[in-house]
């Protein structure tokens, strides 16, 4: 299948879940997340605001319990300005507000200028077991990696996201991981093994 028809497919797959699942399946891919990384070796990660209108695997969960357990962790989450997407940092006081895609947006908190992460965490469609993605079709992300073409990326999923090819362009970045409900898929380097290498 080329890439619309499987965002297409990947969008109304996920539309006809109801919201007791997403709640669900997003606690399951949080107890991955949780097990699989060692977030001892983190300093600072970006996370995507999921939308729950689009039945997102919710990451409110997985900043929650970065600033529960590893609070000397920066935490970063993207703010759409027109087409281009700034980076601002947030902890547990931050407030947020739906944007006019009905994503969380944090409110009253500057833009900050990052040169690294040590983990970036995307949202995504649809996955191969290459650990090629599609997203939205926006670019943003496509362009927000390019950036940081070294750091780890995790991208959140469920299963039923899987497909079996994803013909990747020029420009396509495969992830590091994905996690899913049931299992953390790994491309190459552990997590922690690269972790190690950027945190010396």
């Amino acid at each position: 299948m080329d890439k619309e028809t499987i965002r297409r497919n990947g969008r109304a797959q996920r539309l006809r879940m109801e919201d007791s699942q997403v709640e669900k399946l997003s606690r399951q891919i949080l107890t991955q997340v949780k097990k699989s990384v060692d977030w001892s070796l983190v300093r600072s990660v970006h996370i995507y605001s999921a939308a729950g209108v689009f039945k997102e695997p919710q990451t409110r969960p997985v900043l929650e319990f970065v600033w529960q357990y590893y609070p000397a962790v920066k935490t970063y989450v993207p703010r759409m300005i027109g087409t281009t997407m700034q980076v601002v940092c947030v902890d547990a006081k931050t407030e947020f507000e739906l944007n006019m895609r009905e994503i969380p947006e944090p409110v009253d908190v500057p833009a900050s200028d990052v040169s690294e992460f040590d983990l970036i965490v995307v949202p995504l469609l649809a996955f191969d077991p290459q650990l090629n993605r599609i997203g939205y079709g926006g670019g943003y992300y496509d362009r927000f990696l390019a950036s940081f073409p070294n750091t780890p990326t995790l991208g959140l999923a469920y299963e039923q996201d899987k497909v079996e090819l994803i013909k990747p362009d020029e420009h396509d970045i495969p992830l590091s991981m994905v996690a899913t409900e049931s299992k953390l898929y790994n491309r190459a380097q552990s997590f922690n093994d690269r972790a190690k290498q950027y945190a010396a």
